[in-house]
């Protein structure tokens, strides 16, 4: 890895890191069937200058998204749709987009299915009609500004989807283009191609259907579930043979390093489960399920949560849910880990009576003692 150049943007203490082996590591390898299309694809680029405007770029990306879709060469997975690339409206509303630059993305990817689903299609709509998305729709994203302004997107769109694990990107310019892949361990950055090196290009979207083996793309143990695209997003978390339905996100963190989420669950007073999300680095951190365990194994001590279980979280491979890009100068990878807790801690500022701010200082100072003894 090797940073940019002396102006890399930095991004919660993490830099823009430009990778010379980024297609190897990070996008799959085209099969050898797409080669004749490959070079069709190649010569409209360059005949028609299909990166000349965003609408252009936009019917060139989609053109190439289903020819994979309607391939009969590839299996796509259980549930996947076609991938389509439009252009969202000017001022669309929600907190994804960086509000104070002005900066949306040029050109965004999703699935067609939920694109009828909260977008449905007009009578008629004309192939350069502009939709209006929700936030979290997309799966991939195009800008075509500068490249600082694209990641705090990719940022927020992290911290609104804690069922994707990394995200694909696509940053032009009238010369070239370049390809980032995000996840919690920060962005990474191919090197700039010019727009007649159109293999990475290809490579990019087919990698949005057929990601790489260390690539885990959604985590299908959570759920988005979404009635309308003005409802407040819940998700369902299936949590080893236990299924929590209509969980509500209560504290997220940054989208790098532990990228850490809550959902609270609450189907009466007594019915109450605290799911966390963690992204575990076994070289950096204490295990925080034997450290639970050790304080509680004498019996439930006042003012720790108590944790009710902790099954690994599985890709559809039944594997790890790991992280594709470690730490420049660490060759640990996270593993994503969940952990559901009984109870739930509140500031002391929340407590609802005094009555309840001194039970709290109680339950403290006897965990303290206990500890100690």
């Amino acid at each position: 890895m090797a940073l940019i150049n002396d102006d890399t943007p930095c991004f919660a203490g993490l830099s823009l890191l430009c990778s010379p082996e980024f297609e190897k590591a990070h996008l799959s390898d085209i099969p050898d069937v797409f080669s004749s299309l490959e070079e069709t694809l190649l010569a409209i680029m360059l005949e028609e200058h299909r990166y000349d405007t965003t609408q252009s770029l936009a019917r060139f990306l989609d053109m190439v998204s289903q020819a994979f879709w309607y391939s009969p060469y590839i299996t796509h997975r259980k549930g996947q749709d076609c991938i389509v690339f439009v252009q969202p409206e000017e001022g669309v509303a929600g907190g994804l987009w960086n509000s104070q630059s002005g900066f949306q993305p040029a050109i965004l990817a999703t699935e067609r299915g939920l694109l009828y689903r909260y977008c449905p299609p007009k009578v008629e709509r004309r192939p350069t009609s502009r939709f209006r998305l929700p936030t979290w729709l997309p799966c991939s994203f195009v800008g075509d500004r500068a490249i600082d302004q694209l990641i705090p997107t990719v940022q927020n769109y992290l911290i609104a989807r804690p069922d994707i694990q990394g995200v694909y990107c696509l940053n032009t310019c009238p010369e070239s283009y370049q390809i980032l892949w995000c996840d919690v361990d920060g962005p990474v950055a191919s090197r700039r191609y010019t727009w007649n090196e159109i293999h990475s290009l290809i490579a990019y979207i087919y990698s949005l259907y057929i990601p790489p083996a260390t690539h885990s793309l959604p985590d299908t143990s959570v759920r988005l579930v979404c009635d309308s695209a003005i409802s407040v997003p819940r998700w369902d978390i299936v949590y080893g043979d236990r299924l929590y339905k209509g969980c509500l996100m209560s504290h997220c963190s940054e989208p790098w390093g532990r990228r850490m989420v809550c959902f609270s669950h609450s189907t009466s007073r007594h019915n109450f489960a605290m799911i966390k999300d963690v992204y575990w680095n076994p070289n950096q951190q204490a295990d925080e399920i034997t450290l639970l365990r050790e304080i509680h194994q004498n019996g439930l001590m006042p003012g720790v949560v108590c944790l009710v279980h902790s099954p690994s979280v599985q890709d559809t491979k039944n594997g790890p849910i790991p992280t594709a890009m470690p730490h420049t100068g660490d060759t640990t990878v996270r593993q994503r880990r969940r952990l559901c807790f009984g109870s739930e801690g509140l500031n002391l500022t929340q407590a609802r009576s005094v009555r309840d701010l001194l039970m709290a200082i109680f339950d403290a100072i006897e965990g303290k003692s206990r500890w100690q003894l």
